[in-house]
């Protein structure tokens, strides 16, 4: 029997996961207080939800994002203002739609990938692993402030053996290729980086439109950068040269052009200045996508490498035999070490790049894991007559 101080028994835990009531004081009103706050109330990690759940951002300073979306917003505007009237009337209205069509979908896509869920992990479920002492192997509780929680061996494609560490902050294992986001303080799966200017992680679940949010990008900057060149080009034409789209050029020098739409060559260098970055960014996204890598897995094959690395290194990476040597070979794993066991270090990738290209953005987009707009679930249950203790009479 369990006994109290009071003198009377009390039931087990339940196992179900339960919440209080929400009061007023913490946001919670009198419909939630009967079917259950929303989970991403309860959410641990450092991040922000808008619009009841829907819009779920990191914690971080918002504004290197605030100014990519205000310079998303304001260059189309302006080559919408003072390039795209002259394409329109004087080569052909297609270029003006393609590229308003380009354009939507690079900020949706950038929206998305921002405010969307990138992977996160539940946490807490495995709140008490198995622990030894350093290097004594004698099993410790997990309380002890010695305690440190063992690894475990995760056996994956191609007979390869990895081991997988357990979060201290979020509780749990860490499954292949994720990773915990300092900045979120959350576990993500299929981690590739942090992005600040997107004020989120890039994972499982955001990176397609992440990887279309660069294709789309780079496709509004060459249109805006093309068609600025031409109306420079089109006013220095005579003035008895028929236009493409009808009209007649205006017979101006190159000086003359750039003071008659001094904005046009300032759209045109905006244009330039953004396309730099996002091409690096995009040519160093192919890589990996061919590869089948992500940023993270990259910088640590890099930092082993340079490092000497160890067996426990190796094993981390890919493999315990013959991944001991991986992670000496790694560089750039050229096409013809895709996936080949014991040349390539990423026990993940397959044998081509289109292979892998597939694999990675056209893979189906799993559900979220910490369901932020889901309700808790409130233990309505009685307690049991059998264990409460009968009044003295």
């Amino acid at each position: 029997m369990l006994s109290t101080k009071h003198g009377s028994l009390s039931r087990p835990q339940s196992t179900i996961a339960t919440t209080s009531h929400p009061s007023k004081r913490d946001g919670g009103t009198a419909k939630e207080s009967q079917r259950g706050a929303r989970k991403y109330r309860a959410h641990k990690g450092s991040n922000r939800f808008f619009l009841f759940g829907l819009v779920m951002t990191s914690d971080d300073n918002p504004l290197p994002f605030l100014a990519s979306l205000a310079y998303m917003v304001a260059l189309p505007v302006l080559w919408f203002v003072f390039v795209a009237p002259f394409t329109w009337r004087h080569v052909s209205p297609a270029p003006v739609i393609v590229f308003a069509y380009v354009w939507l979908v690079a900020a949706s896509s950038m929206c998305v990938t921002a405010w969307k869920d990138p992977g996160v992990l539940p946490r807490d479920l495995d709140p008490d692993p198995p622990c030894t002492s350093g290097g004594s192997g004698d099993l410790l509780d997990p309380e002890d402030p010695l305690a440190v929680p063992l690894p475990r061996v995760i056996r994956v494609r191609n007979g390869t053996d990895l081991k997988v560490k357990w979060c201290d902050t979020c509780g749990t294992y860490r499954p292949p290729r994720s990773s915990h986001c300092r900045v979120c303080d959350n576990c993500v799966e299929n981690i590739d980086h942090h992005c600040t200017f997107l004020n989120t992680c890039i994972g499982r679940r955001n990176y397609f439109t992440f990887f279309a949010f660069l294709i789309f990008s780079l496709l509004a900057c060459f249109i805006s950068i093309a068609f600025c060149v031409v109306q420079l080009y089109l006013l220095t034409r005579p003035t008895t040269q028929r236009l493409p789209g009808g009209g007649f050029g205006e017979g101006k020098d190159f000086g003359q052009a750039l003071k008659h739409a001094p904005l046009t060559a300032v759209v045109f260098l905006l244009s330039v200045m953004v396309t730099a970055p996002l091409l690096t960014l995009f040519g160093y996204h192919v890589r990996l996508v061919g590869m089948n890598r992500t940023t993270v897995e990259q910088i640590r094959i890099n930092t082993t490498k340079r490092y000497g690395g160890t067996e426990d290194n190796a094993s981390s990476i890919g493999g315990d035999e013959k991944g001991q040597r991986w992670w000496q070979k790694a560089s750039l794993c050229p096409c013809s070490k895709l996936g080949v066991p014991g040349k390539d270090p990423n026990p993940f990738a397959l044998r081509t790049v289109y292979r892998n290209t597939r694999s990675v953005l056209c893979r189906p987009n799993n559900r979220s894991w910490i369901d932020r707009r889901g309700r808790e679930v409130i233990d309505r249950r009685k307690t049991n007559p059998g264990w409460v203790q009968p009044q003295q009479q």
